[in-house]
C-alpha cells in the first residue's frame, strides 16, 4: 500500500507531466542517463542527443524534453519525446544590434532590419534567421531549440541580414534604410545581462 505522502507526490507527479515537463521525481538522473544512452545507441547515422549523453549534461533534458501519458484502468505510460541534432543543423545563436553609421557631421544612416536573431552553423556556410515572433516559438534554455521547419540559407544566398553579418559589400542594396539628419539620440539596447550602447558624438560614459 502506499502512504498518503506517496500517493500525493505520485499525484503532483503526474500532474507536471500533464502540462508536457518532464518531473524528476518520476525519473531519477541516473534512470534518466541510462535511457539516453540506451537511445543514443540506436540512432540513426549523423544524428546525436541535443546536449550529448555525459552524466554531468543529463540534467538539461528535464528543461529540454517533451512528455505526455498515456494510460487506461490498468496503468499509466510515459512517452518522452527528446530532441536530436546533426552538425547541419546545429547552430551558435547571435542577437542584431543595429547602430547608426555617420554619413557626415551630423548626418546619419540606420538599416531596418526584420530579423533580429542569426543562428550560424557550425562549418559557418549556412545561417537561420529568426524574428522575436520565431524565437518565442523555441524552447529556450541553455540549449535553444527551435521548430523543424525553421530554415537554413546558405551563406550565398542574398539576405539584408545575412550580407551585414558576413560583411558583405552589397548589403547597402539588400537592406532598407532611414536616413537621419541632425541626429543627436543616443542608443541603449539591453539583452540578457548585456548592455550596448552608441552616441553620435564622443562621450564619457559611468557604469555603476
Amino acid at each position: 500500500m502506499l502512504a498518503v505522502q506517496q500517493i500525493g507526490e505520485l499525484f503532483s507527479s503526474v500532474q507536471y507531466a500533464l502540462l508536457g515537463k518532464f518531473p524528476v521525481s518520476l525519473v531519477t538522473p541516473v534512470t534518466l542517463h541510462s535511457i539516453l544512452t540506451n537511445i543514443s545507441l540506436n540512432l540513426l547515422h549523423n544524428y546525436e542527443l541535443v546536449a550529448g549523453t555525459k552524466f554531468q549534461d543529463i540534467h538539461l533534458y528535464y528543461e529540454l524534453v517533451k512528455v505526455a501519458l498515456v494510460g487506461n484502468a490498468h496503468g499509466v505510460q510515459l512517452v518522452i519525446s527528446v530532441p536530436l541534432k546533426t552538425a547541419a543543423q546545429l547552430c551558435t545563436l547571435y542577437k542584431i544590434f543595429v547602430f547608426p553609421t555617420r554619413l557626415s557631421p551630423d548626418t546619419f544612416l540606420k538599416y531596418q532590419l526584420e530579423y533580429y536573431y542569426l543562428g550560424l552553423a557550425v562549418d559557418q556556410r549556412d545561417y537561420t534567421l529568426l524574428t522575436e515572433a520565431d524565437l518565442q516559438q523555441c524552447t529556450t534554455s541553455s540549449v535553444t531549440i527551435c521548430p523543424a521547419k525553421t530554415p537554413l540559407y546558405h551563406s550565398q544566398v542574398l539576405t539584408c541580414e545575412g550580407r551585414l553579418f558576413f560583411q558583405n559589400s552589397n548589403s547597402y542594396q539588400l537592406c532598407r534604410k532611414n536616413l537621419l539628419r541632425h541626429y543627436q539620440t543616443p542608443t541603449l539596447l539591453h539583452h540578457g545581462s548585456k548592455w550596448a550602447y552608441h552616441f553620435p558624438e564622443p562621450r564619457q560614459v559611468t557604469v555603476r
